[in-house]
């Protein structure tokens, strides 16, 4: 009963002299403290990506504010490529954006035509299901299997008219359509 850790440091004490093989550090409440203020005031004018909220890798690219953002950690290729200095400028409101409304999208670092089934102004996102193949194409279709995904707004580089069908299997958006949202998509 003499031998009992009633402390932080007495715990840190035993440790280091008898568990072998394992290197201890001891961090004061102060220094937590401390730690706990400095991440306060620097997180308090930081401003998020839109549309990364599923995303786990975030890298800078230079020292002029560019990051690249993936989805997964082993990506090779960027799903989002964000100045954090220069705010991009939304080439579609989210307030225009509504379930049904077909859109031209970045997906894939290409294009694409969908539809949107939800918006999440909240997270600044919508989610998109993907017509295929991407564009630019003659026609498109639905796949067998939904291609659904989270775009974020500035991966919204169009609102255009809804595709026209003669089957029902395949749809052609208009050429003032694929003009706006190729000549978007050339332009970002």
């Amino acid at each position: 009963m003499d031998r009992q850790i009633t402390t932080t440091n007495e715990l840190f004490e035993f440790c280091k002299v008898n568990i072998a093989n394992i290197t201890f550090q001891h961090i004061s409440k102060e220094a937590v403290d401390s730690t706990s203020l400095t991440l306060e005031s620097r997180l308090k004018d930081t401003q998020t990506l839109p549309g990364t909220r599923l995303f786990h890798n975030f890298q800078p690219i230079d020292d002029l504010g560019m990051i690249e953002a993936r989805r997964i950690s082993r990506d090779e290729t960027p799903a989002l490529t964000f100045n954090l200095l220069k705010h991009q400028t939304l080439l579609v409101k989210m307030k225009d954006l509504y379930p049904g409304c077909f859109v031209g999208c970045i997906y894939d670092n290409l294009w694409y035509f969908g539809m949107v089934s939800e918006v999440n102004a909240e997270e600044e996102d919508v989610t998109v299901k993907f017509l295929h193949p991407n564009g630019p194409s003659l026609s498109f279709f639905w796949p067998n299997r939904e291609d659904v995904c989270a775009v974020p707004i500035p991966h919204i580089i169009a609102i255009v008219k809804p595709p026209k069908t003669m089957t029902g299997r395949t749809y052609q958006f208009s050429q003032e359509c694929m003009l706006l949202v190729k000549s978007s998509f050339e332009n970002i």
